[in-house]
């Protein structure tokens, strides 16, 4: 059994699985390969008679049984094999709000926690990514917090299980958590 798309680490692919079987016999020679996934209601024959197999193309998201074996040319049946196959198509969401003591027009006076959501449906919520002012890409775990003072922009996105990236959000907000100076001077 090969099986060929874009897998994850967690064994999620994120495109459709074409499913390639191989099988052979030492003695009589291989009769015919069943297949069966679970929306089907009974085995499927993939080819007879050493003729060329065709793959199985398998392309709606979600998590797909597989159950296959092999009949050589006299009958002899081999156990009934199954495997897994996860299909997740569509990126996670990505949201955020915004933590600090809030005054106007965007500015913070207080340090600003960055507080990152992520929804995923099929394979899962993986983790965040966040590029602060054009740093390059950084996996974070917890909420960033931005303490100095200054112009803000943080883009961040989500990643699922399956490896699919949401659409990139971009925020921009400003930092005064620097207290004003004042002097005198004394005339006369």
């Amino acid at each position: 059994l090969e099986m060929q798309g874009a897998v994850s680490v967690h064994n999620w692919y994120r495109t459709p699985v074409t499913v390639t079987f191989k099988a052979e016999d030492e003695g009589v020679g291989m009769g015919v390969v069943w297949h069966k996934l679970e929306t089907m209601n009974d085995f499927e024959r993939l080819a007879e008679d050493g003729a060329a197999w065709k793959p199985l193309a398998i392309r709606v998201e979600g998590q797909h049984r597989l159950d296959y074996f092999g009949q050589d040319k006299y009958n002899n049946t081999e156990i009934s094999q199954t495997t897994m196959i996860n299909i997740d198509l569509t990126a996670p969401t990505a949201t955020h709000t915004l933590d600090g003591v809030y005054l106007l027009n965007g500015w913070y006076r207080s340090p600003v926690t960055v507080n990152l959501a992520g929804q995923d449906n099929l394979s899962g919520f993986d983790r965040h990514e966040i590029n602060l002012a054009g740093t390059g890409w950084q996996t974070v775990t917890t909420s960033p917090v931005v303490s100095h003072t200054g112009h803000h922009t943080l883009t961040y996105r989500a990643v699922d299980r399956a490896g699919n990236i949401s659409q990139e959000k971009i925020i921009t907000f400003d930092v005064d958590t620097t207290p004003p100076t004042t002097s005198h001077i004394f005339n006369g």
